[in-house]
Parts: C-alpha cells; sequence; structure tokens
C-alpha cells in the first residue's frame, strides 16, 4: 500500500490535523464558535481540540472506534476543552482482509473500487445547513450589489444559529466534548481486495472538487496523476486568487487543506 498526505494551514494556527500509522489513517477538520475569541498568533480552541483528538488517536488499541470516539468525548470534556467547539473526524482503518470507514461530520471518505467505480462516504446534514446560509449570503450580495465577501457578516447568525444545532436531530452530527456524548458515527467495511484508491480528507481540500472547478468531480480527482500536495497547493492558490470570493461563492478566502491518500 503506498501512502500520501499533506496540510496547509490558512492561519498562524492550523485547526486540519491528520494521523498515519501503519493501520489507521484519520483527518480531523476542528471547528470553533463563531466568535473574535481568536488574538494573533494564538491557536484556537478547535485547533486545540484536533491536537487532543489526533494524539488520543495515535494511542488507539484497537478498540471498538464508535465507543474510543464516545469515551474521546467524555475525556475531552474532563479536560477542560469546552463545548463551543468541535471537531469532524474520518477514519480509515486497514485490516488484513478489510477497510472499515468511520465519518463523524463533513470531512469526506473517497474510494475507488478496481472496477474504476468511485463512491463518496460521508455525513450530509451539515453541508445541507451550509448551503443554506450559502444560498442567504449570495442573493443578499446580489439584492444589494455588494460582493459575496461583504456579504459574510450579515448571514452570521445564519450560521450561528446552524452551529447551535449541533448532535441534535434537526441538526447535525459532529464530535464534540461532553459528559453525555450522543453524536451518531456513520460506518462501511469494504473488502480490501475490492480497493484501488482511498482519499480521505477535510472539506477544504473537498473544494478542488465541489467548490473551485479544479477537477469536475470526484472520479476526475481519482484519475489526475497530480500529487495530493500540488492539488493542495492548487486549492490554495485559486481561493486566494479569488478575493471577493465572487467566482467561488463560500464563506472563506481559504480553509485549511488536508488530506491522506491510500493506493492498494
Amino acid at each position: 500500500m503506498k501512502e500520501q498526505h499533506f496540510t496547509i494551514k490558512s492561519h498562524f494556527y492550523n485547526e486540519d490535523r491528520f494521523l498515519v500509522t501503519n493501520t489507521l489513517f484519520a483527518v480531523i477538520d476542528g471547528a470553533t464558535g463563531l466568535t473574535d475569541e481568536n488574538t494573533f498568533n494564538k491557536a484556537s480552541k478547535a485547533s486545540k481540540l484536533a491536537g487532543f483528538v489526533k494524539s488520543q488517536l495515535a494511542n488507539y488499541k484497537g478498540t471498538d472506534i464508535i465507543d474510543f470516539l464516545h469515551s474521546l468525548s467524555i475525556l475531552a470534556f474532563e479536560k477542560g476543552h469546552t463545548k463551543d467547539c468541535s471537531c469532524g473526524i474520518s477514519i480509515v482503518k486497514v485490516n488484513e482482509k478489510t477497510v472499515e470507514l468511520y465519518c463523524l461530520g463533513d470531512c469526506p471518505i473517497l474510494y475507488q473500487n478496481k472496477n474504476g467505480e468511485v463512491h463518496t462516504f460521508t455525513q450530509t446534514k451539515l453541508p445541507k445547513l451550509d448551503k443554506i446560509a450559502l444560498n442567504q449570503m449570495m442573493d443578499y450580495a446580489k439584492a444589494n450589489n455588494i460582493s459575496i465577501k461583504k456579504a459574510r457578516k450579515y448571514i452570521d447568525h445564519t450560521l450561528k444559529k446552524h452551529r447551535a444545532l449541533l448532535n441534535t436531530p434537526d441538526g447535525y452530527w459532529v464530535f464534540a466534548p461532553s459528559e453525555k456524548p450522543n453524536f451518531t458515527v456513520d460506518t462501511i467495511t469494504i473488502e480490501k481486495e475490492q480497493l484501488k484508491s482511498i482519499i480521505v480528507c477535510s472539506d477544504g481540500f473537498a473544494q478542488c472538487y465541489n467548490k473551485l472547478n479544479i477537477f469536475e468531480n470526484e472520479k476526475q480527482l481519482f484519475e489526475s496523476q497530480l500529487s495530493v500536495k500540488d492539488i493542495c497547493l492548487k486549492v490554495q492558490r485559486i481561493s486566494k486568487a479569488d478575493k471577493d470570493y465572487n467566482l467561488y461563492p463560500r464563506f472563506k478566502l481559504f480553509d485549511d487543506t488536508t488530506v491522506i491518500k491510500l493506493d492498494f
């Protein structure tokens, strides 16, 4: 099995993390509550939580991963991580004959079978809420003849409302510190002999095929001869060139971008 990975931070700190071991591969995407608490050169709560999750996953001993994540949520709460930050987590566990995929939040896992079929495994609740807020932002920009970037602050109330729905039946699932964790982790198991490649990434990287038109779809991403590093750098370059967010409507100029690719 061949493995490659890369990450680019969008601030002094990185709210993404990745873990690569012999059998466990994970991408962690932190999200802090929508406040102005962060100061220059000071890591956000989400960055600290993502780092904590990575350090604990590095000590994973082969227990049930879903139980492990629920126990980790309690531990994070006990260690002082607050409920106003959270993480999307996607994990690939490679066994002798099978590969287990785990998804909590909106970090996609893409996999290509040896017959060429490409599939996306992710939770879709948060992206649907983000789509509502993005449409509001675009409508406001058009109605008031301003850039998408300038319209961002006018939909802040919607983003805060949606963020508050974490780990509720009408909201979305995500990893968050809690004394009584109730999030749902989706999982599937695939026969290893069926797999050609797997990509596990943060939503910042996913923009290469669902936002920035670098690739038309997930299948084209798998067919690309570019390294994951080159793709990340291209995501960064295209994002930063669209300074007003008008060409590619989104919530921020450039998001932390992280990816792991496995070729079997």
